[in-house]
């Protein structure tokens, strides 16, 4: 598994409608913070990995990375990823789980659309996600 620890995701009917669910990473004693809350602006791939190597969550930030090149994740912004923290001492204490992957695949393209090589997809993280995933694999 790229990411053994990631968010499980099930599907659902709610109010007549399919949607996916999962279960709550967070609770009275443990927060979740999202990366614009930790940088504030956009840093480069070494500097968010020098952070969660610090942590003892270098492994799993590398991991995301791969993961998301491997799906083509288009979404992974400041907002969804980030860090667990004990809510008591708001000290940080780990890289959080990976989630929400909703935009991977080209959900929104045809069949025509997807006919065509993928070229270029832009990264949130790093110039594409081939070259971030190369600089991230060890």
């Amino acid at each position: 598994m790229v990411c053994p620890d990631s968010v499980r995701y099930d599907l659902d009917v709610y109010h007549d409608q399919l949607v996916s669910k999962c279960d709550l990473f967070t609770s009275e004693n443990i927060g979740f913070a999202n990366a614009s809350r930790i940088f504030g602006q956009k840093k480069r791939i070494v500097d968010l990995l020098g952070y969660y190597e610090k942590l003892g969550s270098g492994d799993a930030f590398r991991r995301m990375c791969v993961l998301d090149a491997l799906i083509l994740n288009p979404d992974r912004h400041y907002g969804n990823f980030g860090v667990l923290f004990d809510t008591e001492t708001m000290q940080v204490t780990k890289m959080a789980p990976i989630f929400d992957h909703n935009k991977s695949l080209f959900p929104e393209l045809d069949e025509d659309e997807l006919a065509r090589p993928v070229l270029h997809c832009a990264s949130w993280l790093g110039p594409d996600f081939i070259s971030t995933a190369k600089s991230l694999l060890t």
